[in-house]
């Protein structure tokens, strides 16, 4: 017999379990993905970078 009459039945999955079971799917996830991640960021940014620097050069070329 349960100690307290309002917890859930042993082997129920409750709200807070539920929560970090996600955390630790996407912790593991990110663990696991980490280096491509990092890739796409750093092409992301290289990427933002040119094109920034070509837009630079555009309004020179345009303004001088």
């Amino acid at each position: 017999m349960e100690d307290n009459p309002h917890s859930p039945p042993s082997g129920t999955i409750t709200r807070h379990d539920q929560v970090l079971t996600r955390r630790v799917r996407m912790r593991r996830w990110v663990s696991r993905n980490r280096r491509g991640i990092v890739a796409h960021f750093a092409r992301g940014v290289a990427y933002g970078a040119g094109l920034g620097l070509m837009g630079l050069v555009v309004w020179m070329i345009e303004n001088h």
